[in-house]
């Protein structure tokens, strides 16, 4: 989190759009990730392809959205 946190930083843009890039930067990444994890039982065929939407959703929310807002929250205010 802290290198893309670093990338968004060497810009000069506008404290609220690159809080908003940086979340939506976490969840597409976590998104991705578990898009890729989601792809092997369903290559395997172990798996329904609706389980897909599950090992993307969950970790980009709980771990892209949520980790984001927290480390924006103690980056921000610290």
């Amino acid at each position: 989190m802290s290198k893309l946190w670093n990338e968004l930083e060497v810009l000069n843009i506008v404290k609220k759009k690159k809080n908003i890039l940086f979340i939506l930067g976490g969840v597409i990444k976590w998104a991705v990730i578990g898009a890729l994890v989601g792809l092997i039982p369903i290559a395997l065929g172990g798996l329904d392809v609706k389980w897909l939407v599950c090992f993307i959703g969950y970790p980009a929310f709980f771990i892209g959205f949520l980790c984001s807002v927290i480390y924006i929250y103690n980056n921000e205010f610290s």
